[in-house]
């Protein structure tokens, strides 16, 4: 018996082609092997109908002409299928063609919808049922995680409702004495009598008459109510020492907001100033491994005004060198910034660079070039001092915005040393107390402080 089997691109095998070589170098199992692949064909054909459309699942007698999808296969006389009458190609068995998935979800959809039944609340209010969502216009069942969040909103809904606790709507409800939810948040079941409503809104008007239209937290910032003084555990002073203590709240509010504009950038300038200095550590840190660079000066401390430059304070530890940063690496370090087109002014202790986004300077804490005994770190301003202290960081900038330096010939680190002294002296003082000491004589004493100090040094 030869056989020819076909697919999509035609006659792949047949007796003038490499299967007949092979069948003929297999002679003595010859005989077994076309009664093994005719049992098989038997069996496939058994089975294909089963996959199909549905006309024809019975298992029919061999030998006999099946029917699959309109097509029959008979054997021919001679051995041989015949091609005209033989099936359609079909896909290998357990492979599922796109006609049958619609098919069948299409019959499986018709088969679930029909048979869910829409009236029953058990149902239609379960989001785990398919009911749930046939009821609200779903087609049919989302995926799982779309399940679990109904199934989340309903639980949140359910609390809420049972609590009263809710936004929007139950919110205010639950504010408004003539609404259930106000009395149900109090543990009272349902509205109670209109004289108890009526009495309930005349105490809240009460209430809110007495904190005023600034609410409780006005109240305590405000020196002319008495919530302030109960809040600070005092007794309300005179009419006359109120209105002293309302002038020093404005002045100080003034002070506070003056501070905060001299100092203020805008944000295309702050990343200007956050490239240029990004570029420099770059540098330093190729020209000096294992250095230290840290922010420091009057922005470290948040004293700092708009025309203040940025110190970058270069700390190389005694393990990498003895000396610090050498005379070699400083002098590298000044031909790369200017081949980096930085505007350098070579000091006798700092480098500082002038055309960037702010003026930089650059600080070692040793140098083989800064001569010893030399007082670059006592003129420093310890940074702790004026940290969580806006205070004095308000008076400085305030001083330093109204040239406070050039009217008594004092440096930035002078008058941040006779703020701190100020607030040391007069803890209980406010920003604006603070300059109006500096100015009341304080100025004089430390410029004749500072002049003695020159002197000393010199």
């Amino acid at each position: 018996m030869k056989l020819h089997l076909q697919s999509d691109t035609g006659l792949i095998c047949g007796p003038e082609t490499r299967m007949e070589t092979v069948l003929a170098s297999l002679a003595p199992w010859r005989s077994a092997l076309v009664h093994l692949v005719k049992v098989c064909f038997e069996i496939l054909l058994e089975f294909l109908p089963k996959y199909g459309d549905g006309t024809s699942t019975e298992a029919q007698p061999a030998g006999t002409a099946r029917s699959v999808n309109g097509w029959s296969a008979v054997p021919a006389k001679n051995g041989n299928t015949d091609s005209s009458s033989c099936p359609p190609p079909r896909e290998p068995a357990g492979v599922l063609t796109t006609s049958m998935v619609e098919t069948s979800g299409q019959k499986a959809r018709a088969d679930s919808t029909s048979a869910v039944d829409l009236t029953n609340p058990a149902l239609t209010k379960n989001p785990d049922h398919i009911a749930y969502w046939l009821s609200r216009g779903h087609g049919a069942m989302p995926a799982p995680y779309v399940v679990a969040a109904e199934r989340a909103r309903l639980a949140a809904e359910k609390k809420a409702a049972s609590t009263g606790a809710s936004s929007g709507a139950n919110r205010a409800a639950q504010l408004n004495p003539a609404h259930e939810l106000y009395w149900k948040a109090r543990g009272r079941k349902g509205i109670p009598s209109a004289e108890e409503v009526e009495a309930e809104i005349r105490k809240i008007s009460e209430k809110r008459k007495l904190r005023g239209p600034g609410g409780n937290k006005g109240d305590q910032l405000n020196p002319q109510h008495d919530t302030y003084w109960e809040t600070r555990a005092a007794r309300r002073p005179s009419q006359e020492d109120i209105e002293e203590l309302v002038n020093q709240n404005q002045a100080d509010r003034a002070v506070h907001t003056q501070a905060c504009q001299v100092a203020a950038r805008t944000a295309e300038e702050k990343k200007a100033i956050g490239r240029d200095t990004d570029r420099i550590v770059k540098i330093l840190q190729r020209i000096v491994p294992k250095c230290e660079v840290r922010k420091a000066g009057s922005q470290s401390k948040g004293t700092n005004v708009r025309g203040s430059d940025l110190d970058l304070r270069v700390t190389v530890p005694e393990k990498v060198s003895e000396v610090g940063i050498t005379s070699a690496q400083w002098e590298k370090l000044v031909g790369e910034l200017e081949s980096a087109e930085f505007s350098v002014e070579i000091g006798k202790k700092v480098l500082k660079i002038t055309n960037a986004a702010c003026d930089i300077e650059i600080v070692p804490n040793r140098a083989e070039h800064i001569p010893d005994g030399v007082g670059w770190k006592q003129r420093l301003v310890n940074p702790n001092q004026f940290k969580n202290n806006p205070k004095a960081q308000a008076a400085v900038r305030v001083l330093k915005d109204e040239g406070a330096g050039e009217k008594f010939r004092m440096k930035s680190y002078e008058i941040e040393k006779h703020v701190i002294r100020l607030q040391q002296a007069n803890p209980k003082a406010s920003s604006a107390e603070l300059v109006r000491l500096f100015y009341e004589g304080s100025g004089s004493s430390a410029a004749s402080a500072a002049s003695l100090s020159a002197s000393a040094s010199g």
